[in-house]
């Protein structure tokens, strides 16, 4: 799958001065994912963008949908860390930070929708 289009894409959609000053592809533990590093001049996060291979979200009980396109949102903490993840058909994506849950979660709802439209055009 190619993400090349992916930061150009954001560049003007990204929320709160944010550049993206890194992105790679990387592999742990078998699992391969896009890594996105987003910075402003006060704090930076993490979009993480893997395929599903066979694990998707719960259907029941997301935290919000972030937009009238209907992107469900689910927040955890782990490691410290805020975590908000969302689906496509054949993506999982997350904002991964350590600002607090209400920050992090407001980051993911103006990502959400952009990367998921991205997304839905390479899963065509």
């Amino acid at each position: 799958m190619d993400y090349m289009g992916l930061v150009p894409f954001l560049r003007d959609k990204l929320p709160e001065n944010y550049k993206v000053p890194a992105a790679h592809r990387c592999e742990i533990n078998g699992r391969e994912f896009v890594h996105l590093i987003l910075k402003n001049q006060e704090s930076f996060l993490s979009l993480i963008i893997t395929r599903k291979a066979g694990v998707s979200f719960p259907a029941q009980d997301p935290v919000g949908k972030s937009d009238s396109r209907g992107v469900d949102l689910h927040q955890d903490r782990l490691d410290g860390l805020q975590v908000a993840g969302f689906q496509t058909k054949e993506h999982l994506a997350f904002v991964v930070s350590g600002l607090d849950t209400m920050k992090n979660f407001q980051m993911a709802v103006g990502l959400a929708p952009h990367v998921s439209g991205f997304l839905a055009r390479l899963e065509i």
